[in-house]
């Protein structure tokens, strides 16, 4: 149902694209902060967030010059982490994301400088390790060694949320919240001399986020 959501307004923003007034194409690179929440009071207490990066082509449409709202779409890669119990055990996780907005212009100084508001979703399709051990072969369980590791989403879906300014139709630049809207992953423990695995938890991977365009 989430996945024909974000289709549906895919959709839309093609239908609006012939019809468009003014077309802007750039690159964009920008720093996030992951902000992990979990359904494991455990596992919480032994993660901590990190910094990551996301980088590639966006895409502006503005429904007419002198028109206030308009829309932005772009494809990623985004590279976000997390640590694990201090030891230098990250998970990483690496998506191609594709974020949809709808933007609403607010400010505007003699068309040097303007400002606006942002919103649309987010599907993230991941291209990283399908499998990341953070304990291997350590613990016990019974007297049974254990291995803990994560396992991410094949696809994510999220909500971006945020403002931004423009100067001189060049740089944009955007501070944003992306909110996930389902779990981005599962921790599994396996027991090494039974041979079973058994799902501990999940978590859900959102992000601060800053960024820069550039546009041609």
């Amino acid at each position: 149902m989430k996945k024909g959501l974000f289709a549906s307004v895919m959709a839309a923003f093609l239908l609006v694209s012939p019809a468009m007034a003014q077309l802007k194409v750039g690159l964009t690179g920008g720093l996030n902060i992951t902000h992990l929440t979990y359904d494991n009071e455990a596992v919480k207490g032994i993660m901590s967030n990190k910094a990551g990066f996301f980088v590639g082509p966006t895409a502006v449409v503005r429904l007419s010059k002198s028109s206030l709202l308009g829309f932005d779409v772009s494809a990623f890669y985004d590279f976000r982490m997390a640590e694990y119990g201090g030891n230098d055990n990250t998970i990483k996780m690496q998506t191609v994301v594709v974020p949809l907005n709808v933007r609403l212009q607010f400010y505007d100084y003699a068309g040097i400088a303007s400002a606006f508001l942002f919103a649309g979703p987010q599907m993230a399709f991941n291209v990283g390790k399908k499998n990341q051990y953070l304990d291997k072969g350590k613990g016990s369980n019974s007297g049974h060694p254990l291995e803990l590791w994560w396992a991410p989403e094949n696809t994510q879906l999220s909500m971006n949320i945020g403002i931004g300014a423009m100067a001189l139709d060049k740089v944009l630049v955007r501070v944003s919240y992306n909110i996930a809207l389902q779990k981005s992953g599962e921790f599994r423990r396996t027991d090494l001399t039974q041979g079973t695995t058994d799902v501990i938890g999940s978590n859900k991977a959102s992000a601060c986020q800053v960024s820069a365009t550039y546009f041609f």
